[in-house]
């Protein structure tokens, strides 16, 4: 399948990002195999959205797509239709668990894993099919950082993490964090909507930061969890991290923060999603 790739303009963030690309490997897209009962999409009127940052793979993602599935995010409800946008995942572990679950999926590496030939990255998962790929280079800061864009059901789905850097030189965080937000904006521009954002922005300062700001005036047809944390740390320190975002949406998308960590140090945050067919 076709791949979109958006790289920034700036040679010295291409030289830094080609050097970290060429320790990673490649992007993959692994479909369900024909005859599962998967292998189309089911139909249903609605998507639900999962976003979530599994801290390096020790978030319980069986655990959460077990109770997705029964309905006990849903009102009692089993889910058919789902995806889940994942931050921090490994290559090896999560092609595994959407090949064991029956799931579409694609996997983009960001970096490679320290002492391990395994790398590290983004997925979306899915029970549709997945198509229109695109991956987004954002600007380098501390280390590379990607979007993952996808198409499921009708909707664009664009998975983010940006990055943690204290960006003292380049005009601290938040102007570190607005970069990525606008290389993002930018990029996706011309994706149609309806479209749903949504990742790990690290924003430290929460709604205040620049890039939540910018976001949010891109992509206004989400309403904001009301959740005060979405991450929590060391001695119980905790920040609003993690977002949502969407455009092409009447009336505003509903999100809400999960009732478990699951193992990660992020909360999962989950919206349900109109199908138009």
């Amino acid at each position: 399948m076709p791949v979109t790739w958006t790289l920034p303009d700036a040679a010295d963030h291409r030289h830094e990002l080609d050097l970290a690309c060429a320790s990673a490997g490649p992007v993959v897209v692994q479909g369900v195999e024909e005859g599962d009962t998967r292998a189309e999409s089911k139909g249903g009127k609605t998507l639900v959205l999962v976003s979530w940052n599994t801290y390096l793979g020790r978030g319980n993602l069986s655990e959460l797509v077990a109770r997705l599935e029964r309905g006990e995010f849903t009102g009692n409800v089993p889910v058919a239709s789902f995806a889940l946008l994942l931050q921090e995942v490994y290559r090896t572990s999560i092609l595994a668990f959407a090949r064991e679950r029956g799931l579409h999926a694609v996997y983009a590496p960001a970096r490679l894993r320290q002492g391990d030939a395994d790398d590290r990255g983004a997925a979306i998962l899915a029970t549709s099919p997945i198509a229109a790929i695109a991956i987004v280079e954002l600007p380098f800061e501390k280390q590379r950082r990607i979007a993952l864009g996808a198409r499921v059901d009708g909707i664009e789905l664009v998975n983010v993490h940006f990055d943690t850097a204290v960006g003292i030189l380049r005009g601290g965080p938040g102007p570190t964090r607005r970069r990525q937000a606008r290389a993002v904006i930018d990029a996706v521009s011309d994706m149609p909507a309806p479209l749903v954002l949504a990742g790990d922005l690290n924003t430290w300062w929460g709604d205040d930061e620049p890039a939540v700001e910018e976001l949010r005036r891109a992509f206004p047809d989400a309403t904001a969890a009301a959740a005060r944390e979405t991450w929590r740390g060391p001695l119980r320190m905790g920040n609003k991290l993690d977002y949502v975002f969407a455009k092409g949406f009447e009336p505003a998308l509903t999100i809400r923060r999960l009732d478990s960590r699951y193992g990660s140090d992020h909360w999962p945050l989950m919206t349900i999603v109109p199908i138009s067919r």
